[in-house]
């Protein structure tokens, strides 16, 4: 399972992209983001620049919402296994 702590972002009830796949479709086996302004703001290295200690997620770093519901899903819907 993921390492993220996603509980406390709220996601639009929508139902998972792979469930509404056609029967059968295959999934992909690797996945692979680009990280900054990919999954999150500010590029960490702007971060580095105004905070002296390590960033903290939710105050110094923002997941995007479509970014987070991703890993939600990947995370947590059984047919992403």
């Amino acid at each position: 399972r993921m390492l993220l702590a996603l509980s406390a972002i709220s996601f639009a009830p929508r139902p998972p992209v792979a469930a509404r796949l056609p029967a059968g479709a295959a999934l992909p086996k690797l996945i692979v983001f680009d990280l900054d302004n990919t999954l999150w703001t500010p590029e960490l290295y702007q971060v580095a620049r105004r905070v002296k200690a390590a960033p903290v997620a939710g105050r110094d770093v923002k997941l995007f919402p479509a970014a987070a519901a991703a890993l939600h899903e990947i995370d947590t819907c059984d047919r992403w296994e």
